[in-house]
């Protein structure tokens, strides 16, 4: 849509509606333990993103944390797959338990895997933008043990005062002060506002103390953060405080061909499909054993005696429920077994966001949009701080045909995340929202508005391909 009307429907509708907010409690402690198949996991690195303040696992999995609402812990390990919990304002106790994130391989060395992992990344460094190129060599979030923030370079800013001011408004967690040295890049301290850490800077390679304000911003590859636990080790003391890690266009870093081109992963990858996907069989082997008894049943009255028969041991799960419910009304088009199997458990869902909008994306799957709509507004004033919930809700005014409230709930959205209030449970929410927003006034642009004044009214659409969006309730 054009700014003007952007602009113009934000500032009406922003406060059209009330909306029942959630009391947000200070800090507290969150506790827990870490386990995995072998069972307590030590030294596990426990973070709250964007911070760099963290701790470890003691011998017995066991961790304390000071956490305020909103605030992500971030759980890693190397060779495990790195978790992310958000903090809720009655979130006290967090036990976790992570898997391992390597396949196992047959007479493995541990010095060829490591050199193997280094080839990967510098084959794989024009092609991911999460890959940089350090004095320790190469790093990426999927290839360390601990949060390495990074940013692609042509998301700087470049009207930027300096490099600095650029990286702190594009990474959580640090900021720029003046001190004796002049300018410099501070990592925040959790709970305080004013940062601790000094950061020093890798550019290409060279090790820098003061800061690089020199640095053209438009030169910039890409940027890293290395925390200072992990970067006193490959640097000693002047990584202490952080290290910034920035890659240079200039800079000959990854494969490259003989013309000193980027590496073309094409010659490497072998993109052809064979044929080779899982069928319904084989996908059901890895079932739990209430589905597989179900799909052997031939009437509604044998899938309920599995369903009684099971509930013993699985009645606590909404997901079985779900899953009860969504094969009744797909095999045997019973709506009124299906919807008294989900009777039978509404306090499984009565109190709880995750459980309800695993339900409406069932709903929606059926095209039951009025049903799904009455459970994302229940979603919503159970989390209205959160993005997906505006999201969810616009999107649900949308499917039951409801467009200008659909465009409120947008501007609504808009206007809390301009003041900070809402929490960006995923990054990736925001441009989806605002294409959402967009292909809804170009589509709707005249009902919203209730434009009838015989003219021809147009909305741009800013994204021309087509986006595949995979979301899940938890």
């Amino acid at each position: 849509m054009t700014s003007h009307f952007r602009n113009l429907f934000v500032l009406c509708l922003s406060f059209a509606f009330s909306f029942v907010l959630h009391s947000q409690s200070g800090e507290h402690k969150i506790s827990g333990i870490v386990t995995d198949v072998d069972g307590p996991k030590p030294q596990v690195n426990v973070t709250i993103k964007g911070t760099f303040y963290g701790v470890q696992t003691d011998s017995l999995g066991r961790y304390t944390v000071k956490a305020s609402p909103k605030d992500i812990v971030v759980f890693s390990h190397v060779g495990m797959k790195t978790e992310e919990i958000i903090v809720e304002d009655v979130t006290r106790v967090l036990n976790i338990r992570m898997e391992s994130s390597i396949n196992k391989l047959e007479e493995v060395v541990v010095t060829k895997r490591k050199r193997k992992t280094q080839d990967y990344l510098k084959r794989n460094y024009f092609s991911d933008s999460s890959i940089v190129r350090s004095n320790m060599g190469y790093l990426s979030p999927a290839a360390v043990g601990y949060e390495l923030r990074f940013a692609d370079g042509k998301d700087l800013n470049k009207s930027a005062r300096d490099i600095l001011d650029a990286i702190a408004k594009q990474l959580p967690g640090v900021t720029v002060r003046d001190d004796i040295n002049g300018r410099s890049l501070y990592g925040k301290s959790f709970g305080a506002s004013r940062g601790t850490s000094r950061l020093a800077f890798d550019v290409d390679g060279r090790i820098y103390k003061e800061s690089p304000v020199w640095l053209d911003i438009s030169s910039v590859l890409r940027v890293a953060i290395i925390p200072p636990q992990q970067a006193i080790y490959g640097y000693g003391p002047v990584g202490g405080g952080g290290m910034v890690v920035i890659n240079t266009k200039s800079a000959k870093f990854g494969l490259r061909d003989q013309d000193g081109r980027p590496f073309d992963l094409a010659r490497v990858t072998n993109n052809i499909y064979e044929n080779d996907a899982l069928d319904n069989q084989r996908v059901q082997r890895n079932d739990p054993d209430y589905l597989k008894q179900l799909y052997k049943s031939e009437r509604t009255e044998e899938a309920l005696a599995i369903y009684k028969h099971y509930k013993s041991l699985y009645g606590g799960s909404y997901s079985f429920v779900l899953d009860v419910y969504t094969f009744i009304l797909e095999k045997f088009k019973d709506p009124e077994a299906a919807r008294k199997v989900l009777l039978e458990n509404t306090l499984l869902f009565q109190e709880d966001p995750v459980a309800l909008k695993a339900l409406a994306y069932i709903y929606e799957s059926h095209e039951k949009f009025n049903e799904a709509h009455e459970m994302y507004k229940r979603i919503y004033k159970m989390r209205p701080d959160y993005v997906q919930s505006y999201m969810n809700l616009a999107n649900s005014y949308r499917d039951i045909g409801d467009f200008r409230q659909a465009s409120f709930i947008y501007a609504r959205y808009e206007h809390l995340k301009d003041i900070g209030f809402l929490l960006n449970d995923s990054t990736s929410f925001v441009p989806i929202i605002d294409r959402e927003w967009n292909n809804l006034m170009m589509l709707k642009g005249k009902e919203v508005f209730a434009l009838d004044d015989g003219k021809e009214h147009v909305w741009e659409e800013d994204f021309d391909g087509t986006r595949l969006v995979f979301e899940w309730n938890n």
